[in-house]
C-alpha cells in the first residue's frame, strides 16, 4: 500500500468572488513571541502583517498606496501605527512622495 498524500500540504489558492487568487503573509512565531511586537497596538500588529502581505516577492522594497489602508483604517490612524512600526525597527521609510506613493522596507532591527 502506497502513502496517501496528506492533503494539508497540498498547496491551494483560494479564489474570492471576483475570481482573483487570495494573497497570504507567512509570519514565523518569533515575530509572535517578540516583546516589541507584543507592544505594538493591535492597529500597527495588523499594519504591519497587511504590509507584509502586499510586500510582493522581492520584499526589500515596496510601494503602500492610501487605497491599500484606506479599508483599514484613517489616514491619522495609519500615521500613529506606521510611527509606532518604524519606531520599533519594524519597517523603514525609504521615499517620502507627496504625489506618489511612499517606498517602504520590512527591516529586521526589531531582532536586534
Amino acid at each position: 500500500m502506497g502513502k496517501r498524500k496528506n492533503p494539508d500540504l497540498q498547496i491551494k489558492f483560494i479564489r474570492k468572488n471576483d475570481g482573483k487568487p487570495d494573497s497570504f503573509a507567512r509570519v514565523y512565531r518569533s515575530l509572535f513571541e517578540d516583546e516589541r511586537f507584543k507592544k505594538l497596538s493591535p492597529m500597527a500588529r495588523l499594519i504591519y502583517i497587511h504590509m507584509v502581505m502586499h510586500s510582493g516577492v522581492n520584499p526589500s522594497k515596496f510601494t503602500y498606496a492610501r487605497g491599500m489602508y484606506s479599508k483599514i483604517c484613517s489616514p491619522d490612524t495609519f500615521a500613529r501605527a506606521k510611527r509606532e512600526l518604524k519606531d520599533n525597527g519594524f519597517i523603514e521609510e525609504v521615499a517620502r512622495y507627496r504625489s506618489s506613493p511612499n517606498i517602504y522596507e520590512l527591516s529586521a532591527k526589531w531582532q536586534r
